[in-house]
């Protein structure tokens, strides 16, 4: 079975080393309307992705970012699943000890720290396996 693919239109900001910076809009479906003007739910963004470049390109090159559609299952789980496992476990947890919910939340929320620190850590070997390419549009 072939793995499906997350696509972004960009453009090439910066070039080095067979990779690059691409500038991407992120809209929303709205964003695209006729009455965006008078609607509040319209809304677009810009960001910046680095890339590894598929073939040879030059700064201003309109591309096409990919990556596996596996990629973002594996970010939502490290940035939104697993701290809030954390957070729910150190709650029921120190709940059943602790008699104040004041410090029972306290500690839930500093128990994210020690995961940050950890993300941070292995920050490298996470930005090799998060990897974008992208190819001439």
């Amino acid at each position: 079975m072939k793995e499906e693919m997350i696509e972004h239109r960009g453009v090439l900001t910066a070039v080095a080393d067979g990779s690059g910076r691409v500038l991407i809009e992120q809209a929303s479906a709205c964003s695209q309307c006729h009455a965006k003007s008078m609607c509040m739910a319209a809304d677009s963004k810009e960001k910046e992705v680095d890339v590894v470049l598929a073939e040879p390109l030059q700064v201003g090159d309109r591309v096409v970012v990919y990556g596996s559609s596996s990629l973002g299952m594996k970010a939502v789980l490290l940035a939104y699943v697993l701290p809030f496992v954390l957070l729910v476990a150190i709650v029921l947890l120190l709940g059943q000890v602790v008699n104040n919910e004041a410090i029972v939340g306290t500690v839930a929320l500093l128990s994210l720290v020690p995961y940050l620190i950890l993300l941070k850590i292995f920050s490298k070997r996470l930005n090799r396996k998060f990897v974008f390419y992208a190819k001439k549009q």
